[in-house]
């Protein structure tokens, strides 16, 4: 179901653009792969929350209400990255060290990685639901392929900013664990707390749970 452009630019839809545009246009180029990661997750959990508000009622429970997807997807790596350019601003200034600058990184990546992993997670269910409901549902191709192109080059931009603050491979290597390790243990918390509270108001509410 194609939602048109009016019916897809909600107020809060709206706004959560702004928020995040206001932040991508102070971004100075060294911080470029965030930006882009960022705007990926934006555009991803954009395409979960329409498909959520169209095709299913499960994440939708008040008339005319957002499910609250994109909101709870993007604030906190938003918040972080607008952290992540005082610092290099400070960096540039000799006012803090590298390792300060690369700690925030690594928050960033984890949180967005969360994330990330919690929209993989909301799109298989929605899948899940809709077979169950009707056995000959099948997944569009353009809907398949662009929620795997998301994931993947989100995944790349990933690889390659953390490569940049690594000095060896297997530094490298167990960054990307330990990120998996987040959005694995989103998706169970996620889990857990659609089992426990089927009527929340909002996912939104979830993604505030796994900020916390």
């Amino acid at each position: 179901m194609v939602a048109s452009p009016l019916t897809a630019m909600n107020g809060e839809r709206a706004v959560v653009f702004f928020f995040v545009f206001r932040v991508l246009s102070s971004l100075p180029l060294s911080l470029l792969p965030h930006a882009l990661s960022l705007s990926l997750l934006s555009v991803f959990s954009l395409f979960v929350e329409i498909r959520a508000d169209g095709c299913l009622s499960l994440f939708k429970t008040r008339p005319g209400a957002s499910s609250g997807i994109m909101l709870g997807a993007v604030t906190l790596p938003t918040v972080m990255l607008s952290k992540l350019i005082q610092l290099s601003r400070a960096l540039s200034l000799q006012q803090i060290e590298i390792g300060e600058l690369e700690h925030m990184t690594m928050q960033f990546w984890a949180a967005s990685a969360c994330c990330c992993g919690v929209l993989i997670f909301l799109s298989i269910l929605m899948w899940c639901a809709a077979y169950n409901k009707n056995p000959h549902f099948s997944c569009s191709v353009w809907d398949a392929k662009f929620s795997l192109s998301c994931v993947i080059l989100f995944s790349v931009v990933c690889c390659v900013s953390l490569a940049t603050i690594s000095h060896t491979g297997f530094n490298t290597a167990l960054k990307l664990l330990w990120l998996l390790c987040h959005g694995f243990a989103a998706v169970k918390l996620t889990q857990h707390l659609l089992n426990t509270f089927p009527c929340c108001a909002s996912i939104g509410l979830f993604r505030a749970a796994i900020s916390i």
